[in-house]
C-alpha cells in the first residue's frame, strides 16, 4: 500500500474512533438522565428509538445500520417502517446524508452494483473501495491517468481489481463508460486504436 495512503488510512480510522467514542458518551448521558427522570418521576423516553417529536434528522441517525454500509433506499424503508402511514419526502431525506457527512457523523465508502452510494456510519468498520464513492466517470479518469491509454474493457478490469464496484455486471459498466465518451466529449479522446486516454487539460 502507498505510505500516504496508509496514513489517510489511520487517520481515517482515528476519525471514526472518536466518533464513536463520542457518539456512545453522548448516548451514556442520556441514559443516564432518563434514568434520573425516571427515579423523580417523571415519564420516560425510548432511547435509540423513533418517536414521535423527533425531526427526521433525529430519526436517520437513530435508525441507520450500526453493524454495515446502507443506501439512502435502505434509510427511506427503515423510516417507513418505523413510521406507518407516514409519507417522507425523499428529496429531503437525500439533503440529511450529505449533512451528516459534513458533521462526520457518516461516511461514502463505495458504491454498489447498481451505482447508488453506500454509506456507513462512523465508527463502523467496513471494506471500503480506493475510490470512495466516486463517479465511474472520475474513476476512469484516474486510472487513464494513472496507467495510461487503454480499452473500456481494460478499464472496466482494473476498475474491478482495485475493487470499485466489482459486483456489478462489467458489460454495464463498459456500457456506461461508452456512453461518458459521448457525454464529456472534452474529458476523453479516443484513440485510432480504440484505446482511451484522459485529456491533459481536463
Amino acid at each position: 500500500m502507498d505510505p500516504y495512503e496508509q496514513l489517510r488510512n489511520e487517520a481515517r480510522q482515528t476519525r471514526d474512533k472518536a466518533y464513536s467514542r463520542i457518539r456512545d458518551q453522548y448516548r451514556d448521558s442520556l441514559r443516564r438522565i432518563e434514568s434520573l427522570r425516571a427515579h423523580l418521576g417523571g415519564a420516560p423516553t425510548a432511547i435509540g428509538k423513533p418517536r414521535k417529536g423527533k425531526s427526521v434528522v433525529e430519526m436517520v441517525c437513530d435508525l441507520m445500520p450500526r453493524d454495515k454500509g446502507f443506501t439512502f433506499a435502505d434509510i427511506h424503508r427503515l423510516l417507513q417502517e418505523a413510521n406507518p402511514g407516514r409519507e417522507f419526502n425523499q428529496a429531503s431525506i437525500r439533503t440529511i446524508l450529505p449533512k451528516l457527512e459534513a458533521q462526520g457523523m457518516i461516511r461514502r465508502v463505495t458504491k454498489n452494483q447498481r451505482g447508488h452510494v453506500v454509506w456507513a456510519a462512523a465508527g463502523v468498520v467496513i471494506k471500503e473501495s480506493p475510490f470512495g464513492a466516486m463517479a465511474l466517470t472520475d474513476v476512469a479518469e484516474s486510472i487513464l491517468r494513472e496507467c495510461g491509454p487503454m480499452t473500456p474493457v481494460q478499464l472496466v478490469v482494473v476498475m474491478r481489481e482495485k475493487g470499485h464496484r466489482a459486483d456489478a455486471d462489467p458489460r454495464k459498466l463498459v456500457a456506461t463508460l461508452r456512453q461518458a465518451v459521448r457525454r464529456y466529449p472534452g474529458r476523453f479522446t479516443v484513440e485510432t486504436d480504440g484505446r482511451w486516454k484522459a485529456n491533459a487539460d481536463c
